[in-house]
């Protein structure tokens, strides 16, 4: 590629792409239930809970091989809202025989299944401490999980015989009618006669994964208990919730190419005090305060899945996979808020503060052995980091504008407004420490405005939301490297009746703005990538093969798949955990790994 000027340039050597790739998922759930309440007394109350759940979830990915025509030629020019590109005129581009696959080329069905048993058991006690209550009060209680999931992931790899005819013809819709074969328009696929071909003329190889099962039994017991106390104008609680998770876990090592199962037993656990009070300093006006401790277990593909080596000489190590020793996240939650109730609406302002330890990082550590000369690096993640953020939140509704206009009888505003600091701890790749001002899929601020129409039969909303660039936890080996998605704005429109009581005919419509979700990077972050809608449109059409241009990088690739949801919804926070210090002379590092929540309010399960 040759740069022209900022975000414009020429590319050669370029190929455009066809192919079919279908993501199919299915689920299957059965529980029981069975329970109790047992009145002790006349204000206290024991509460007897338990559930048996089963449920299989399937998932199945089928990426077919790639059709390409290469040899392609142009320039590009990377707007606001899209790359532009201009094709140089290619000799048989548009005759789809004379895009070809390679017969070697596998075509891949992954199959992901995974089954889950989950048992529940929980007893509360609770002493007047219910919503009508008032003065002292008292509750209590113990709960049980146990989960073992099992998950099994294996693949289907099929290959032509050498000299096969392998060319795109022979699998589109309608013949090729629909597509367009100028390398920029879309191209469509036929499946089923895709994969039909490719089983009836191709040999299977089918493989496992060793290092990505895993069969994992889950313990997570917890107690409780708090004092509440309730009058006409104080409402206030103070608790104590203690948890411990532990698990048996078995996998497997995979060295050479030579799987050896593993096993360990992992066990922490915490203690989260959690205080919160509200005073009704005035009828229409109410104070609120509460200090909490959550924490936010790793989710299963961090610690339960194996390890692979590889040994690319004697003297190079490389150790990829899973850390069974990481421990949850935990944080540190402080919320003030003021709220006004109003004969026809509702005002609130809050200020709020979350410190989060033990955030969870994939480290590539490296170390070099004195004796024998060898180089280790292992990549694995670590609860390696910190971070902090503070927001001020804004709420507004009116619902009554008959006093303007009997016209807006039945009219309702909504409005809110979140801003949002934050502090990530990071690690350069030469180990060094920086600071990244938001957390992982953090935006600087959030937006919303609705208006609601409701009366009789007839309903209507109008909504508007507008979010702040976000980090979205990339991570470079600079600052310039790391990855933002810029501030987009989205509007949405529903109307609705109501024929009958219990049916509602509606039409709605989403992202009427035609915004685009789009990733920056670089040191102004003025390259975009456009990869998607913020809602479930096609994705737009894109280019070629990645490009690179100044300081920031750029990619795209045309397919036939159906996109995905894309947007990314933003978290307050979430829990973190303490861990073990990691030992290393050079290190990169990518964060942002999802969390399973755990609450820490007494009378709160564990989701």
């Amino acid at each position: 590629m040759t740069a022209t000027a900022e975000g414009r340039g020429s590319f050669t050597g370029a190929s455009a792409q066809a192919y079919s790739r279908v993501y199919s998922i299915s689920r299957e759930l059965m529980t029981a239930t069975a329970g109790g309440e047992v009145k002790v007394g006349d204000n206290s109350k024991l509460k007897l809970v338990g559930s048996v759940e089963k449920s299989n979830h399937d998932e199945t990915l089928e990426n077919g091989a790639i059709y390409t025509f290469g040899g392609l030629a142009g320039t590009y020019a990377i707007g606001e809202n899209q790359v532009d590109l201009a094709l140089n005129p290619a000799n048989g581009l548009s005759n789809s025989a004379n895009w070809s696959a390679n017969p070697a080329s596998a075509a891949v069905v992954t199959h992901l299944p995974m089954t889950d048993k989950v048992y529940t058991a929980r007893a509360d006690y609770s002493f007047n401490s219910f919503p009508f209550s008032e003065g002292l009060g008292l509750s209590t209680g113990v709960n049980w999980r146990r989960l073992h999931r099992v998950f099994n992931q294996s693949a289907d790899n099929y290959t032509l015989p050498s000299g096969s005819a392998y060319t795109l013809d022979k699998v589109l819709v309608d013949g090729g009618k629909r597509s367009t074969f100028d390398g920029q328009g879309i191209v469509y696929v036929d499946h089923d006669a895709y994969w039909n071909f490719v089983r009836a003329n191709g040999t299977n190889n089918r493989t496992t994964s060793p290092t990505g099962s895993f069969d994992l039994t889950e313990d997570v017991i917890a107690g409780y208990g708090a004092v509440h106390y309730n009058s006409d104008i104080v409402h206030a609680l103070a608790g104590v919730r203690y948890e411990k998770t532990a698990f048996d876990n078995a996998t497997a090592t995979l060295r050479a190419g030579v799987a050896t199962p593993v096993s360990f037993h992992r066990s922490y656990d915490y203690l989260l005090p959690n205080v919160q009070a509200s005073v009704d300093v005035l009828p229409v006006l109410r104070l609120k305060a509460a200090y909490t401790e959550t924490i936010a277990r790793p989710t299963f593909t961090t610690f339960a899945q194996g390890l692979t080596i590889n040994n690319f000489s004697s003297l190079n190590v490389l150790i990829r996979g899973s850390n069974p020793d990481l421990k949850a996240r935990h944080a540190k939650n402080y919320d003030l808020a003021v709220e006004s109730y109003l004969s026809h609406g509702f005002l609130s302002a809050g200020l709020f503060r979350k410190d989060i330890s033990g955030e969870i990082y994939f480290l590539t550590t490296t170390t070099n052995d004195p004796t024998t000369g060898v180089a280790s690096q292992l990549s694995t993640p670590y609860n390696a980091a910190s971070s902090k953020v503070t927001g001020l939140e804004l709420n507004a509704e009116w619902r009554d504008f008959t006093g303007l206009t009997p016209v807006l009888d039945g009219v309702t505003l909504r409005a809110n407004y979140t801003r949002l600091w934050g502090r990530l701890g990071v690690l350069n790749a030469n180990g060094s420490g920086r600071t990244i001002g938001a957390l992982n899929q953090q935006p600087t601020y959030i937006a919303n405005a609705m208006a609601v129409y409701d009366k009789g039969p007839f309903t209507g909303s109008l909504s508007y939301a507008r979010r702040g660039q976000a980090f979205n936890g990339g991570v470079g080996a600079t600052a310039a490297g790391d990855t933002y998605i810029q501030s987009y704005d989205s509007l949405d429109a529903r109307i609705a009746v109501r024929p009958v009581t219990r049916i509602e005919v509606f039409v709605a419509a989403r992202n009427l703005t035609n915004s685009w979700w789009r990733e920056v990077t670089g040191v102004n972050r003025n390259h975009r990538d456009p990869v998607g809608k913020v809602l479930y449109r096609r994705c737009p059409v894109p280019v070629l093969n990645p490009c690179r241009h100044s300081h920031a990088t750029c990619s795209w690739r045309r397919s036939s798949d159906r996109c995905l949801p894309v947007g990314r919804v933003p978290c307050r926070g979430t829990g973190s955990r303490p861990g073990r210090p990691a030992r290393s002379i050079s290190i990169t590092s990518t964060p942002g790994v999802a969390m399973r929540p755990s609450s820490s309010r007494p009378t709160a399960r564990r989701s």
